[in-house]
C-alpha cells in the first residue's frame, strides 16, 4: 500500500465565521491509497464515503468507514486513513476552519464514523460546494461558505441522533472494565491498562468511569472488596486476617479501618452476626 499525502494542502486557520480551505471528489479505484498525517492538520477535516468504504486507524486498531458515513478530524489530531482498490470508493472531502467549527469540539475524534441519515440531500449539497469551489465565479466564497454551513448542520444533526448509540457504546466499554474488576478485585488496579482498553488517556478514563459509576476506580474496587469480605465473614468460617488477605489487603489493621468506614461495623461484628 502506498503511503502518501494524496490530497493537496491549503492548510490555514481563521477566526472568521467559516471558511472552506479546499474540497474535492475522488474515485479511488485505480490503486490503493493511504494518507498518514502524524500531526494532523491545523484545520478541520471531513471525509465522506459516497460509495464503497474506507478504513482508518484508531488506537492501533484498523476500523471501517462504511458507505454513507463521515470521518471527522479536529485540528492537530493524527490522521491515518486509507482505501483499497477493490472497494471502488468514491470519496467527498473538505478541509475548513472558522468559529462555527467550535460546535464540533465536543466530538470525540476518530472513534467511530458518523452515519448520515439523508444521504441524497447531503451529497447534493456537498457536490454543489465542490463545483462552486472549482469554477470560482465572482464571490464564490460566499456560496462555498453557505454550502459548508449546511453540511455542518447535517453533521451536527446526525451526531445528535446518534448520541444515544455513542453513549451505549461508551457504557459497554466501561461495563467490560467493571466486569474485569469484579474478576480481579484482589489485584491492584492498573489504570493505564484500563485506559488503553477504552482507547483514552488515563485521566479521561477516570472521568468516564466516575461519570458512569459515581465513584473513582479505586473506590469502586474497595466497594467490591468489602462486598466480598462481608460474604466471607458471614459464611466462610474464616479469620479476619485471612479474610483481609483473600480480598486483596496486605495490612489487616488497614482492612479493619476501611471495613468499619464502609459498613459502620467491625469485621468481628459481622462474624458473630451483630449488624
Amino acid at each position: 500500500m502506498i503511503t502518501t499525502e494524496y490530497f493537496s494542502s491549503s492548510e490555514k486557520s481563521s477566526d472568521d465565521f467559516l471558511i472552506l480551505n479546499n474540497c474535492g471528489e475522488q474515485y479511488l479505484n485505480d490503486r490503493d491509497y493511504s494518507t498518514l498525517r502524524q500531526n494532523g492538520r491545523i484545520d478541520y477535516s471531513l471525509y465522506y464515503i459516497a460509495q464503497g468504504k474506507g478504513y482508518y486507524e484508531d488506537c492501533d486498531t484498523i476500523k471501517e468507514i462504511p458507505t454513507g458515513s463521515i470521518l471527522l478530524y479536529s485540528p492537530n489530531v493524527p490522521q491515518h486513513y486509507f482505501f483499497k482498490k477493490q472497494d471502488s470508493t468514491v470519496l467527498l472531502w473538505c478541509h475548513f476552519t472558522g468559529k462555527l467549527c467550535e460546535k464540533l469540539n465536543n466530538i470525540q475524534n476518530a472513534t467511530q464514523p458518523i452515519t448520515i441519515i439523508n444521504k441524497k440531500e447531503f451529497e447534493y449539497v456537498f457536490r454543489n460546494m465542490i463545483s462552486a469551489n472549482n469554477i470560482k465565479e465572482p464571490q464564490y466564497e460566499i456560496a462555498t461558505t453557505g454550502y459548508m454551513t449546511v453540511l455542518l448542520s447535517f453533521v451536527l444533526k446526525n451526531i445528535k441522533n446518534d448520541n444515544s448509540k455513542l453513549i451505549k457504546s461508551k457504557h459497554r466499554v466501561i461495563e467490560a472494565v467493571i466486569n474485569d474488576m469484579y474478576l480481579n478485585y484482589r489485584n491492584p488496579i492498573d489504570l493505564n491498562v484500563y485506559a488503553e482498553k477504552c482507547c483514552v488517556s488515563k485521566s479521561r478514563f477516570m472521568h468516564i468511569f466516575k461519570e458512569h459509576t459515581g465513584v473513582s476506580p479505586y473506590h469502586f474496587q474497595l466497594n467490591i472488596r468489602i462486598e466480598r469480605a462481608i460474604e466471607l465473614l458471614q459464611f466462610g468460617n474464616i479469620s479476619v486476617s485471612e479474610c483481609a488477605f483473600n480480598v486483596g489487603f496486605n495490612d489487616c489493621s488497614y482492612f479493619c479501618r476501611i471495613f468499619k468506614k464502609k459498613t459502620g461495623h467491625t469485621p468481628k461484628q459481622y462474624m458473630i452476626g451483630i449488624k
